[in-house]
């Protein structure tokens, strides 16, 4: 990377050369995430002075604890999980990608369409149909708009040029009838 300088790449050459650094960009990812969870297991977090396993590994991979803890998370997931874990190795997903997949993947029969699925659409509907299954994978879906309820909020921030940014979390009938005049 070094001796890099886009603007020799010739213009029909970026667009490959893009994805072959994706494609190793993924693999080490993926690597990653296949690791998190043994580097906890290793305790060398303690060794480091670290106050926890996803302390160490934001230190080590220059992020944030709570990014490092998702990945830790996700790696805990993922074992297990067969043609998950093929995928992995195989540098087939991106950090969203594993991510979304990593929770839904263990409701039964669904890791090899949650693959397909990758392959073949956007993160944010990948995501979507992740959160579908694992909601139809609850064997306590009566019980689930409790907790919905106990955790309900509405936030909202400045950002750039005094705009407001609402965060709505709450069951989702009442959130659908808010969500309609908000995005027009």
């Amino acid at each position: 990377v070094d001796a890099l300088d886009p603007s020799d790449v010739a213009l029909c050459d970026a667009s490959r050369l893009y994805k072959a650094f994706d494609c190793i960009q993924r693999l080490a990812v993926n690597a990653k995430v296949l690791l998190a969870a043994r580097v906890k297991e290793s305790g060398t977090w303690k060794e480091a002075g670290a106050r926890s396993a996803a302390e160490h590994l934001a230190k080590l991979g220059g992020t944030t604890t709570s990014e490092a803890r998702r990945a830790l998370e996700t790696s805990e997931r993922v074992a297990g999980l067969p043609a998950i874990t093929d995928a992995l190795q195989g540098g087939v997903f991106s950090a969203a990608q594993v991510e979304a997949i990593a929770g839904a993947a263990a409701a039964p029969s669904a890791e090899d369409r949650l693959i397909a699925l990758a392959a073949s659409t956007n993160v944010t509907e990948l995501r979507e149909e992740c959160l579908r299954t694992t909601a139809a994978a609850d064997p306590a879906r009566d019980a689930t708009p409790r907790p919905i309820n106990a955790t309900r909020c509405l936030r909202s921030f400045s950002a750039r040029w005094g705009a407001r940014n609402p965060a709505v979390r709450g069951p989702p009938a009442p959130i659908a009838q808010i969500s309609p005049p908000l995005e027009t």
